[in-house]
């Protein structure tokens, strides 16, 4: 047969091949759906690492017997799993989140309310006076042009000296890229690190923004879920068991929002060892590193394979600003720029200003984190007396309570805001964890005293 009458034949079978896996996806996708309805009926979890474990191996049978690489197949069954979970959520109640209880109350409060906000993890304390005075002397002298795509070069040495010294760390300024706000950070550096169809790793509770970055991505997010008795503490050997091959990112967030939970050290170098052995990146979230109420720990001081993202939004209250950024190897970091680049260009003069006056304000953050500290022995005072459990926070500004009873997590948000005008969130939005409930301990004492009060009525 000549060559060209073969490559005609091979066209052909590919194209029939094609059909059929076309229609194999057809008929998946059905049964999929018929699944997610009986899944939602009987209250069973969309996620089943069991089968998806089963599932895996006969892929890579497969893909060893034709000689192909296993990790190919696997990459397609993440997708496919991908698309069967998106189904399986679109027939479920949806959650109620932090931004959707925030929402509502504005629209009470739009109609005469007062609600005391007990859901944002935002501090009340504002930016430091000479944030605000080098924003408006930038503004006066117009800095308002555009900037580097990585940032101002004042800000990145600033950065690489100031996080260099608070943590024993050794950082170059070309490893540090400015970002707008720490949801940019993570959005990006899960971009430059995940591939379509690759798997990442997170350990719950969570901030849900982890999940739904990385299923944006048509990748597949494997959960690690921690428990309340077990103090919030991740199981490494479950980590480990979740390795599929094409795992790129293992997401770590200490101090925990929800919890509030400090990974102690030894788990944290039991995590770089299993992603050093696994070649997989960690991406360490250290958004409330500074409210870090027993001995501080950062990655940054590791020699591993990471990616450190942090925010200007909490330590120096300064939310609004939209001001973060991210530190890893300069080759990995320029390859997250270019990314940031072509997305929104730079981050805006006057605010990156505004940053570098901030790194000169650790006074004002060591007050900040005092004052929190005293509203975290305050609210524990408060909620101890009342028919729930929960941990002692470590870190951040959250108590994630437990309901006892038959009351859900959702249910007692809902009365809350509707009944006593108190803004909570579900623990739903951080992974299974109906029966618990977010508060964020970040309004002054009379509020946190009123809102519990009117929580005592509710309970």
């Amino acid at each position: 047969m000549d060559d060209s009458k073969r490559l005609k034949e091979i066209r052909e079978q590919i194209a029939e091949k094609t059909r059929i896996i076309a229609e194999a996806f057809c008929q998946r996708t059905l049964l999929a759906s018929e699944m997610a309805s009986l899944k939602a009926k009987l209250n069973l979890p969309i996620d089943d690492y069991h089968v998806e474990k089963n599932l895996a191996k006969q892929i890579r049978e497969i893909c060893t017997k034709y000689g192909l690489d296993p990790t190919k197949g696997i990459r397609l069954l993440n997708l496919l799993i991908s698309e069967s979970i998106a189904l399986q959520k679109s027939v479920y109640k949806p959650l109620i989140t932090s931004t959707t209880v925030f929402e509502e109350s504005r629209r009470l409060e739009e109609q005469g309310s007062k609600v005391i906000h007990l859901e944002v993890g935002e501090p009340d304390f504002g930016p430091p006076q000479r944030v605000i005075d080098a924003m408006i002397k930038a503004l006066k002298e117009g800095r308002t042009h555009y900037t580097s795509k990585y940032g101002l070069p004042e800000l990145r040495r600033a950065l690489a000296e100031k996080m260099s010294e608070r943590w024993g760390a050794s950082i170059k300024p070309n490893e540090v890229l400015i970002t707008v706000g720490g949801r940019a950070a993570l959005a990006l550096a899960l971009s430059a690190t995940l591939k379509l169809g690759d798997s990442a790793i997170i350990i719950e509770p969570a901030w849900p923004a982890y999940k739904r970055c990385v299923e944006s991505l048509g990748c597949r997010a494997r959960v690690v879920q921690t428990t309340l008795e077990n103090r919030w503490e991740p199981d490494v050997n479950e980590i480990e068991e979740l390795i599929d091959g094409i795992t790129k990112v293992i997401i770590l967030n200490s101090p925990n929002n929800p919890t509030g939970k400090v990974l102690d050290r030894g788990t944290v170098e039991s995590i770089i060892e299993v992603a050093a052995k696994h070649n997989i990146t960690i991406l360490s979230d250290e958004a409330y590193a500074e409210f870090s109420y027993k001995d501080r720990y950062s990655l940054l001081a590791e020699d591993c394979d990471k990616i450190v993202i942090g925010t200007f939004s909490k330590a120096w209250g300064m939310t609004g600003f939209r001001l973060g950024y991210l530190i890893t190897s300069a080759e990995r970091c320029a390859a997250i720029a270019d990314l940031a680049g072509e997305l929104y260009t730079c981050v805006p003069e006057p605010i990156q200003l505004a940053g570098l006056a901030a790194l000169e304000c650790f006074d004002e953050v060591n007050t900040y984190v005092a004052e929190m500290k005293k509203r975290r022995d305050l609210i524990i005072s408060l909620l101890k007396p009342l028919p729930i459990e929960f941990r002692e926070p470590e870190g951040a500004f959250y108590i994630f309570f437990k309901l006892r009873g038959e009351m859900r997590g959702e249910e007692f948000v809902e009365q809350m805001l509707e009944k006593q005008r108190v803004a909570l969130t579900p623990g739903s939005s951080f992974g299974n964890y109906p029966q618990f409930v977010r508060l964020s301990f970040c309004r002054p004492e009379e509020e946190l005293r009123e809102g519990v009060a009117r929580m005592r009525e509710m309970l």
